[in-house]
């Protein structure tokens, strides 16, 4: 499937992840900058730290919103990059209540089950 196509942001849910208690609970407003179908948004909802639905497009509340370079985010869904040092060098841009839920998606993304459920993502992604 093609990289932030509709079928893409839908398949970023993974309900099948184990649910962490204290885990992140609301919604990231995701905008992708720079990429050849200009800015992307979509939604993802977490619930006990796990992405358990995702949509396209940018209505609605949010509880984070980050924004990322295209190249960034497909280097994140690669593996060769890492959501901590987006963040801290500036690379990922993020509002709304920040810090807690940044923190708990953070967290969240050195996960084992939660990587195993990215890498199988980034095989079913078009190079």
């Amino acid at each position: 499937m093609r990289f932030l196509s509709d079928e893409w942001i839908t398949a970023v849910a993974f309900p099948s992840v184990d649910a962490v208690e204290g885990g992140f609970e609301g919604v990231a407003l995701v905008a992708v900058t720079g990429g050849p179908d200009g800015e992307v948004r979509f939604r993802v909802t977490f619930e006990g730290g796990r992405p358990v639905q995702s949509s396209p497009g940018g209505d609605g509340d949010w509880t984070v919103s980050l924004t990322i370079a295209h190249g960034d985010a497909r280097a994140l869904l690669d593996g060769s990059a890492d959501l901590n040092v987006l963040f801290m060098s500036g690379r990922m841009k993020v509002a709304g209540e920040a810090t807690g839920p940044l923190l708990e998606m953070l967290k969240a993304s050195k996960r084992p089950d939660l990587r195993d459920a990215v890498a199988t993502l980034a095989a079913a992604t078009d190079r």
